[in-house]
């Protein structure tokens, strides 16, 4: 994101979207977003700044933090459920964090794939659970 000031030409810089608030207001359809900014002297408080906010509409498979395990070699794994109620370790690679502790899967987890969460430093490959509902 670019962030510019009509009252200092000076302002040029790059932020970050860290939050965006879920709720809009219907009547001025205006929302909250909370914005990582590099340390600047040129930006005050109160001051007015614009920003203009790079999006795209891209699909991510997150899931919660809880879930991850890491491991003693440096690789990251989930437990999925197989047949039989048979937990299976997965190596997955880790993208951004995502909102709400939840993190983003680049690679290693297909869409559909049921992923335990509760419990999860507990288990071992090849042990069987019981799914509660």
């Amino acid at each position: 994101m670019q962030i510019t000031s009509d009252v200092d030409q000076r302002v040029r810089s790059q932020g970050r979207v860290r939050e965006i608030q879920p709720q809009v207001n219907d009547q001025r359809r205006e929302a909250t977003v909370k914005i990582d900014l590099p340390p600047t002297t040129l930006l005050k408080p109160g001051m007015f700044a614009s920003a203009a906010i790079t999006t795209n509409s891209g699909m991510r498979m997150v899931v919660p933090q809880k879930a991850v395990q890491s491991q003693a070699d440096g690789s990251v794994i989930v437990f999925t459920l197989s047949s039989g109620d048979i937990v299976r370790s997965q190596k997955v690679e880790l993208g951004d964090p995502a909102n709400d502790d939840k993190v983003e899967i680049k690679s290693g987890l297909q869409l559909g794939d049921r992923v335990v969460v509760d419990g999860a430093g507990y288990l071992k490959d090849g042990d069987k659970v019981r799914v509660a509902n």
